[in-house]
């Protein structure tokens, strides 16, 4: 057996005299009842000195045994009771977290409940205003019809519409449906409403998109400035104006009726010529 060998050997069991509870602990015990003692010796004390010392304060080795049994006895059940508390204390303080982070969670959906109810009501008090709205701005607009044929004298062939438009569209243009609003546009993907016959306020206007505009109604030559027979298209160089189709013309147009000697009847349609 060489050297490192023997020392692993005592350092083996000097681990394993440690490790042992009541050797340990009677260790420990004994030099804090004995300090004295092995004070002097450590320091090199008269042996006169250490026999007086010894003599006044004698070796004791049994309450140290005592110390060491009752710790070796007592230990276990209080790492038991230290563990189990720290246990219960752990668990105790996640049950606790976890019980009012619930109690904040469901004080959370309350409030977005409620929020969310609260809006959900004014979306719906909103939808209902719209609804009674467009309810009565339908029948409105169904009474101001009436109202504009029999002024107007327009024959059953003859159809106007009752719709809101943009402040600058005027009467005598060609007015396009652009997202729900009646606007001047070039000639484009948008479609074609018809030709503005009246317009009472700034946002809402009379068209008429099919069949003969009488002049007494609206004068189209006159507001868009033709007198050529033939079909005419929505122009797509100016918003809102007429312009001739010609023979030789080729592509895409929106048609929007065409003018025979004092008439101009209104036939909206899409062309594509080749």
């Amino acid at each position: 057996m060489d050297f490192n060998e023997i020392t692993d050997t005592i350092k083996g069991k000097l681990y394993e005299r440690i490790g042992n509870t009541f050797l340990f602990s009677y260790s420990i015990f004994f030099i804090s009842t004995n300090w004295i003692f092995l004070f002097q010796i450590i320091n090199s004390y008269p042996i006169k000195t250490i026999i007086q010392s010894k003599q006044e304060y004698p070796i004791d080795f049994m309450t140290p045994i005592c110390y060491a049994a009752l710790y070796s006895l007592l230990m276990p059940l209080i790492v038991l009771i230290t563990e189990s508390y720290n246990e219960l204390a752990r668990t105790g303080t996640l049950k606790i977290r976890n019980s009012m982070r619930k109690k904040w969670q469901e004080v959370e959906l309350t409030t977005i409940q409620a929020i969310e109810n609260k809006y959900i009501n004014k979306i719906n008090h909103l939808q209902t205003t719209i609804a009674n709205d467009e309810s009565q701005f339908a029948s409105l607009s169904a009474n101001l019809l009436i109202w504009f044929r029999q002024k107007e004298k327009l024959t059953d062939n003859t159809n106007v519409i009752f719709v809101k438009c943009a402040e600058n569209l005027s009467v005598g243009d060609v007015a396009v449906n652009i997202n729900g609003l009646a606007s001047r546009f070039t000639s484009s993907d948008y479609p074609v409403l018809g030709i503005v016959v009246n317009k009472p306020t700034s946002s809402h206007s009379f068209i008429i998109n099919r069949g003969e505009v009488p002049l007494e109604t609206c004068d189209i030559s006159q507001y868009q400035n033709i007198n050529k027979n033939g079909t005419y298209v929505l122009s797509s160089r100016f918003p809102g104006r007429l312009e001739i189709l010609n023979e030789n013309d080729k592509g895409k147009y929106s048609k929007v009726g065409k003018k025979e000697a004092e008439k101009f009847i209104i036939e909206l349609q899409n062309l594509q010529l080749t």
